[in-house]
């Protein structure tokens, strides 16, 4: 919000400004990613397939091009998880060193809920790399796994920030958590139009496909699961991801807030990174037996974005355009009186989007919508 501020001082209500934030952090998203696959080896394919993936994710493309904090929080967890599944020996090129920095120190600097992804995420490259014998588990591995100086820092902006912020001002809130997101809808939102919104309806197949995933390699022997084992720790990314927004939400339930699916931003971010994964590591599997799964795998996932994702997508697209060209001055805005103000916050935005349509600057009236109502 600061920036944001900086950035409307200096540069006036200018579009591309006051969503560069957003713009910088999408990018930070894609390098995390990208990173990634490379550090794997996996094919270029895969990294075209990430990047189809994420345009896929409308939800996720729609915050990368909004002036609001939520972008920053899924580049930064994108960016902390390819730092941390590389143990440190992995980590020394500039570009990983880079990522691993600006990640943290982004989210660290940008939003309360990157502490649950930034620990978690921690824990979880950990995890693997014991996990895929890149490293032994022990204490001194563990702290040189989490890079001590980096940590140091971002606690100190992390709560630092807070202190002065959230930490010292939190208000009672009294909202219906389920106000935007009814409980019958609540899955549908949560998995087909939010976490797997690149597979659409197929999102509820690829979570039972993991189940099953899980269920078989720890049914196999010592010998068979050699082949498995490569599956688990993107199929575990995947929960990890999804129990991360479970648990935020939560937070929203038990404080009284809304449950929103602008909160999942940063799982909606690691997840197209699990699928692609999982599918890099299916295809090695399949490809010892059947050849042709190197090609053939990639282009299914393909087809299956394009037909599951794009028609959505486009479509929304297409309405957002349409309603920018077609927007037209409603004449100069009045602000009511201080006795009319809005009591809720659906009035407040009706108020908002009417100062929107009328072309003028940003009226003084919304500063009341930050004031808690005693102080009106």
């Amino acid at each position: 919000m600061l920036l944001d501020y900086w950035l409307l001082k200096g540069f006036g209500a200018n579009a591309l400004a006051l969503r560069l934030p957003s713009i910088l952090s999408a990018g930070l998203m894609l390098w995390g990613g990208l990173e990634f696959l490379q550090k794997r080896r996996y094919q270029a394919i895969w990294q075209f397939s990430l990047i189809v993936c994420y345009l896929g994710q409308a939800t996720l493309m729609y915050y990368a091009g909004e002036a609001r904090p939520y972008m920053p929080l899924a580049g930064a967890a994108a960016g902390a998880f390819t730092y941390y599944i590389l143990i440190p020996e992995e980590r020394r090129s500039w570009s990983v060193l880079t990522l691993g920095w600006l990640s943290i120190l982004w989210g660290a600097a940008i939003h309360p809920y990157f502490a649950f992804y930034w620990l978690s995420l921690c824990t979880f490259g950990y995890f693997i790399a014991v996990y895929e014998r890149r490293t032994k588990p022990s204490w001194k591995a563990a702290i040189r796994h989490v890079n001590i100086p980096l940590s140091i820092v971002g606690f100190v902006i992390y709560f630092g920030i807070a202190s002065v912020t959230w930490l010292a001002h939190s208000p009672k809130l009294s909202f219906n958590p389920f106000q935007w997101v009814p409980p019958s809808k609540l899955y549908e939102a949560f998995v087909e139009t939010s976490h797997f919104q690149f597979l659409g309806k197929l999102g509820s197949s690829w979570m039972l496909l993991t189940i099953a995933i899980f269920l078989v390699h720890f049914c196999l022997n010592s010998n068979a699961k050699k082949f498995s084992r490569p599956l688990i720790p993107p199929c575990l990314l995947m929960w990890t991801a999804i129990l991360l927004s479970v648990y935020v939400s939560w937070e929203s339930f038990v404080h009284h807030y809304w449950i929103l699916p602008r909160q999942w931003v940063a799982s909606l971010a690691l997840i197209p990174i699990a699928f692609i994964w999982s599918c890099a590591e299916l295809t090695d599997m399949i490809s010892r037996i059947y050849t042709d799964a190197r090609w053939f795998i990639p282009a299914l996932c393909l087809w299956l974005i394009a037909n599951c994702a794009y028609p959505q997508a486009i479509s929304q697209s297409h309405a957002f355009l349409v309603a920018i060209l077609n927007r037209s001055s409603s004449g100069k805005f009045v602000p009511p009186p201080g006795s009319a103000l809005p009591n809720d916050n659906g009035e407040w935005v009706a108020l908002a989007n009417r100062n929107v349509a009328s072309g003028g600057p940003v009226s003084q009236v919304f500063k009341y919508y930050y004031q808690p109502k005693s102080g009106r």
